[in-house]
């Protein structure tokens, strides 16, 4: 019996020890628990993952990349968590606003209209949950709802939802209309959704013009690895390169505005590619480029499908602001509109229904005016999409050229042709598997909404079909 609570002891003390060594530099106040107790495990998981990846049978240098990534990730998961969760908030901040504007000529608080969300099944409120669960919180244990808001506003990772939550408390304090507050908050709101977009086109430009540039460095490596085996290391690495800026470009793309994108779309062609690319370097690139094309079909059908379905809800929306603006009834046309961006049209027909369309039309107007600019700048991507393929085209073809007629110079058999004819082969196949993985950016910049495969297809029929049709192959070794 004594020693069944010894050991009992021994293992609550252990837990808790181990509880404090991971909650280590996480700010309780700044979480809600279920949010912390993820946090915990997240960063268990990924010390485990580092010390795996340490040992796993794999290339020195990829192990040495992997480990530290994972290692890195487990020592700042809160500032990882916080930036996805203030591009979320950020996000949910309009549909914030519209919630609140019909409720503005109530006696109802601003901090009790906001924890009531922390309940909410609404779908355009997933992040802002997380933020109104805390403040709830606050509001229970007897704060005043003024002072409650304040400490929301600090401890949020979202500038957005901060900035709006001073400027009510402020205005609150002051005695001003929450009316014209709101009224004027929301048009600022949504205003920011076109800035992001436009904020996000320059960033797409900068991370396609370094993708390019890594393909181009790869282009260079090649033929010096199959030739002397040296920077076989330094290819591995920079393979990794178009993976990850297109996992930039994916989490760093706004999710509202004209046809938002789930996390999970947005990602999808990528695990698409990293499968053909496997099976590229280790059955062939024939196998790849069947995945492949198969994969590109399905997604062209559905993104076309998909532009067409949001052309006519953005001229939808168009028809609907002109009808509010004549103060007609305009919610079965908001209704067919709601492909656009489903939860901020759903919190301004709410709006509607409530505060009637004599209060919300400008809402309305200004919805319809930025999500056309917002989608011109998504449209002009394009032009950067096609440069960024043409340019890692010509570099992987290049590379592939050069590496695979080194293979027929008579120099090769003497200075070791089993050796060189191995290291030939290995840049060969791997370059084979960059293909796929290299054209992944320029489509998520060639359609934001639904990315396409096709600039993956055409660089991995480009590296296994051009150079056979023109019989430029490693000769054959005695």
């Amino acid at each position: 019996m004594e020693a069944g609570l010894r050991l009992r002891s021994a293992l609550s003390r252990s837990t808790t020890a181990a509880w404090r060594l991971l909650s280590y530099s996480l700010d309780p106040r700044r979480y809600t628990p279920g949010v912390l107790r993820g946090l915990v495990v997240a960063r268990a998981c990924m010390l485990t993952a580092a010390f795996a990846l340490a040992l796993a049978p794999m290339h020195i240098a990829l192990r040495v990349v992997f480990a530290s990534t994972a290692l890195a990730t487990a020592l700042l998961v809160d500032r990882v968590y916080e930036t996805v969760a203030s591009s979320g908030i950020d996000d949910e901040v309009p549909s914030l606003l519209l919630y609140l504007l019909p409720y503005a000529w109530s006696t109802h608080t601003v901090a009790d209209l906001i924890a009531r969300l922390a309940e909410s099944g609404s779908s355009a409120f997933k992040w802002m949950r997380r933020e109104a669960a805390r403040l709830k919180a606050m509001l229970d244990y007897g704060m005043d709802p003024l002072t409650a808001m304040r400490e929301l506003a600090r401890t949020t990772p979202s500038r957005g939802l901060r900035e709006s939550l001073e400027e009510i408390t402020h205005a609150s304090r002051l005695g001003y209309s929450r009316t014209m507050l709101l009224s004027s908050l929301v048009p600022r709101a949504l205003e920011s959704i076109k800035k992001r977009w436009q904020s996000y086109s320059e960033t797409a430009k900068v991370v396609s013009e370094v993708n390019a540039a890594v393909i181009v460095s790869i282009g260079a490596l090649a033929p010096i690895t199959a030739f002397t085996g040296a920077w076989m290391g330094a290819l591995y690495i920079a393979a990794l390169a178009p993976p990850l800026l297109t996992l930039t470009l994916a989490l760093t793309q706004p999710s509202t505005g004209p046809g938002r994108a789930p996390l999970a779309v947005r990602l999808a062609p990528l695990g698409v590619a990293s499968v053909a690319a496997l099976v590229a370097y280790t059955k062939s690139a024939w196998a790849a480029l069947a995945l492949l094309g198969v994969a590109a079909a399905v997604s062209e059908v559905l993104g076309f499908r998909y532009s067409r379905m949001l052309s006519r809800a953005l001229a939808t929306l168009s028809r609907a602001a002109r009808e509010a603006r004549l103060g007609r009834p305009a919610d079965a046309l908001l209704e067919d509109a709601r492909l656009i961006d489903p939860p901020v049209i759903e919190a301004i027909i709410g709006s509607v229904r409530v505060a009637g369309l004599s209060r919300v039309w400008v809402g309305v107007e200004v919805l319809e005016r930025v999500y056309r600019e917002a989608k011109g700048a998504m449209d002009s991507l394009r032009g950067t999409a096609a440069l960024s393929l043409a340019v890692t085209l010509m570099a992987v073809l290049t590379a592939y050229y050069t590496v695979a007629m080194l293979s027929a110079m008579p120099s090769a058999a003497q200075t070791g042709p089993t050796l060189f004819r191995v290291n030939v082969e290995g840049v060969l196949r791997l370059l084979e598997a960059i293909a796929p993985l290299a054209g992944v950016p320029a489509g998520l910049l060639l359609r934001p909404q639904r990315p396409s495969l096709t600039p993956s297809l055409v660089l991995l029929a480009s590296t296994a079909l051009a150079p056979r049709l023109l019989g430029i192959l490693p000769m054959p070794w005695p």
